[in-house]
């Protein structure tokens, strides 16, 4: 079973490179010996300064591909060309992520492979209908430091031809924006509840919570109630805005974001209506 690790970054202060490089690493050190590893990397800096260290480090040697960019692009722009570069010429089973100032822990990846091998071996259709597997890990969503369970992106082994059909939807609605990972991130939630069982459980992934660079550590107002609003925090947007909270934020963006795309939770025609529609109605909202 082989395996592709997709790493998307932007290089904008001093130490990044370290935590890239250490990110590498520990794709590296995996303990996962019944197929291949391949990393995949597309990195863009902030100015040619960061360039020329990226290449007096040598990082671009220590990936199967890198891709580097000449100008600044969002996070799902890197993952968009690594799929487009991957898709035809390599044929994954599954395509893993990690962000850039994270690390994997030494058996993440055989443990992708063991729950993948389970549900195979239980029964093959079901297997061949699995499109993601999951890790429950840990991110911030609040201010101050505090980490609580939630989903996003990089929890996530999903099929190359479902990564592929997400970019070939979005072609059509538009998601070059530093808060696309959040569109990803619900596209594979809802290919995870059409099965639920594709769990490996936690602990794999290491989640850096002191990167005070991080996007996590420097996101404004409006990242945070988009954020809330896709995970239903209702707690956090009282905290925000008050009791009458929903009458303070975009109420088109609470309709598609929460009311919608709860109700069409299983629905498999939730794409072509909340993708859309969150476009359509919260694009100024989210993007400021």
């Amino acid at each position: 079973m082989d395996f592709a690790i997709f790493i998307a970054s932007h290089i904008t202060y001093d130490g990044q490179l370290y935590l890239l490089d250490r990110a590498i690493e520990s794709i590296k050190k995996q303990d996962y010996y019944k197929g291949k590893i391949d990393i995949w990397l597309s990195v863009s800096f902030d100015n040619e300064k960061y360039l020329n260290y990226f290449d007096a480090l040598m990082i671009g040697d220590k990936v199967f591909k890198c891709y580097k960019q000449d100008k600044q692009m969002y996070q799902m722009e890197h993952l968009e060309l690594l799929n487009s570069k991957s898709y035809n010429d390599y044929t994954y089973d599954f395509i893993l992520f990690i962000d850039d100032d994270d690390e994997y822990t030494i058996e993440r990846v055989s443990a992708f492979y063991e729950t993948a091998n389970n549900i195979l071996k239980e029964n093959a259709e079901k297997y061949i209908q699995t499109q993601v597997l999951y890790e429950n890990a840990l991110c911030m969503t609040e201010e101050g430091g505090k980490v609580q369970e939630c989903l996003i992106y990089w929890c996530y082994a999903i099929r190359p031809v479902a990564l592929n059909a997400f970019f070939g939807f979005m072609k059509g609605v538009g998601f070059k924006s530093k808060y696309g990972d959040f569109l990803l991130k619900m596209y594979l939630e809802r290919l995870f509840c059409l099965n639920p069982d594709a769990n490996i459980g936690n602990g794999y992934y290491i989640y850096n919570t002191e990167n005070l660079n991080s996007i996590s550590n420097n996101s404004n107002k409006s990242k945070k109630e988009y954020l809330c609003v896709c995970m239903n925090d209702k707690k956090y947007l009282k905290k925000l805005y008050g009791s009458n909270f929903k009458s303070k934020i975009n109420k088109k963006l609470w309709d598609v974001c929460y009311d919608n795309f709860h109700k069409y939770k299983y629905e498999e025609d939730f794409m072509e209506f909340a993708f859309k529609m969150m476009f359509k109605y919260g694009k100024n909202n989210i993007n400021n």
